[in-house]
């Protein structure tokens, strides 16, 4: 009888030192009803955001990242962009500001969607995030030059000025959002 009472007592206490040394997840979805966080740039509030949003939202600032347009989530209305840093998606973002912008197709995911007829993912554009650039934040208003990529009439980004199409590689500024892409000091190939 006295075995069993210490045998219990025994693996009481290792339950207890289990849960004492386990890793505890993190809290990322309370909302954020507070008035005190101001975000960077002219005192705006963050509503509506969660700690979660604003910490992806911090460590997002001045990363050179890949985006690229998500096609399984996010409506052609409301289209959601999917940022990759290192290799690993790290956000999903209706609206991103970036500087110093490449526009970059993989050609083997150029040729599968030839051979296929299936999207892929093979289409980026390359930057760094800023809070702000060339006199817009990433709610300001569409830059003057629209930028858009479609495989069926080629490996490359073009612009939508004229009804050519004109080939994009680089872009001083790129305001990423609803309205698709827009971008600004634009140099064609």
């Amino acid at each position: 009888m006295t075995q069993t009472i210490k045998i219990c007592e025994l693996i009481a206490s290792f339950d207890m030192i289990e849960n004492r040394y386990a890793p505890k997840r993190p809290q990322y979805s309370r909302p954020a009803t507070f008035s005190s966080i101001v975000a960077p740039g002219p005192n705006k509030l963050l509503t509506n955001l969660t700690w979660f949003d604003i910490n992806i939202y911090m460590n997002l600032i001045g990363k050179r990242v890949y985006v690229y347009r998500n096609l399984k989530h996010g409506k052609s209305s409301a289209p959601l962009y999917s940022v990759m840093y290192k290799g690993t998606v790290i956000a999903h973002r209706r609206k991103l500001l970036m500087t110093d912008c490449e526009f970059k197709v993989r050609n083997g995911g150029y040729k599968q969607f030839l051979k296929t007829g299936r999207k892929n993912v093979h289409a980026f554009v390359v930057g760094t995030v800023v809070r702000s650039a060339y006199g817009i934040n990433c709610n300001g208003s569409d830059l003057p030059i629209k930028i858009g990529y479609n495989p069926s009439l080629g490996n490359t980004f073009y612009t939508k000025l004229t009804h050519k199409v004109r080939a994009v590689n680089w872009a001083g500024g790129v305001l990423i959002n609803g309205n698709g892409i827009s971008a600004c000091y634009v140099i064609n190939d």
